[in-house]
């Protein structure tokens, strides 16, 4: 069980950064939503 966490957590961390970077990067290929006007 602690082997599966801890693998868990460190595929997790990793993959996560890359999506949040390819959303960063990507994030002008798509229209803004309507809740963005603050």
């Amino acid at each position: 069980v602690v082997l599966a966490c801890t693998v868990g957590v460190l595929t997790e961390v990793p993959v996560m950064l890359l999506l949040v970077r390819f959303v960063n990067r990507t994030r002008h290929w798509f229209p803004k939503p309507m809740a963005d006007s603050k």
